[in-house]
């Protein structure tokens, strides 16, 4: 046949051309022509090199899910496959892992297939707005709006004369940094200043007689 390594390669070489041959992984039937670099129509010097792929028969499609990035992508290369990465943010996985594959466990594969790996980039991070100065309302609805879970907002109070009673006045993640999407944070809400504390002395119930020439009266203490 025309595309059998034999045929292909004996042309090849009789028109002054240079033949390596690669085995591949195919589905194209064992030892026809899976491929050839370079492309046809490409122009090339009398004693150009060209490279056959020869089919050595299909590879089952391996199951990646759940593997590393790395390791999913090794198993490809060693059947000849190859793929395109699509990342996708995700708390249920380690970032870098495969989450999913666009070919099914077993199907036939090889040189000429491209399988598509959903793989894990990690949780959505957001970024930490300031909310210092704001009334409690509108920094809970600013952190909401950020990310942050609306649960996961802690309020305590504080008395503090340099921040308006009401008023935010520190918050436990600090502004323009990074967190997980629907994250916890506390926020501490201004008292005002202290009110001023007054002592009291509480007077005896008892009294004592004094004596003052004839007169007697009594001083209570």
């Amino acid at each position: 046949s025309s595309d059998t390594e034999a045929g292909v390669k004996s042309e090849f070489e009789q028109m002054g051309f240079a033949v390596n041959i690669v085995q591949v992984y195919s589905v194209v039937e064992s030892g026809h022509i899976a491929g050839y670099e370079p492309e046809a129509g490409t122009a090339l010097a009398n004693g150009g090199s060209i490279t056959l792929y020869v089919s050595k028969g299909s590879a089952a499609m391996p199951n990646v899910s759940g593997l590393g990035n790395a390791e999913a992508q090794a198993a490809l290369d060693a059947i000849n496959v190859t793929y395109s990465v699509v990342e996708s943010n995700s708390t249920e996985y380690e970032a870098g892992t495969v989450i999913s594959q666009d070919v099914t466990e077993g199907t036939e594969v090889g040189y000429g297939t491209n399988v598509s790996l959903e793989v894990c980039a990690g949780p959505v991070m957001v970024g930490v707005p300031s909310v210092v100065g704001m009334s409690e309302a509108d920094a809970r609805q600013t952190l909401i709006t950020a990310g942050f879970a609306e649960d996961g907002i802690t309020v305590s109070h504080e008395y503090d004369s340099s921040v308006g009673a009401g008023l935010v006045k520190s918050q436990s993640i600090e502004a323009e940094s990074s967190v997980q999407e629907g994250s916890t944070i506390a926020i501490v809400i201004s008292d005002g200043a202290k009110p001023a504390t007054t002592t009291t002395t509480k007077k005896s119930s008892g009294s004592t007689k004094k004596s003052s020439g004839d007169d007697w009266h009594w001083d209570a203490y």
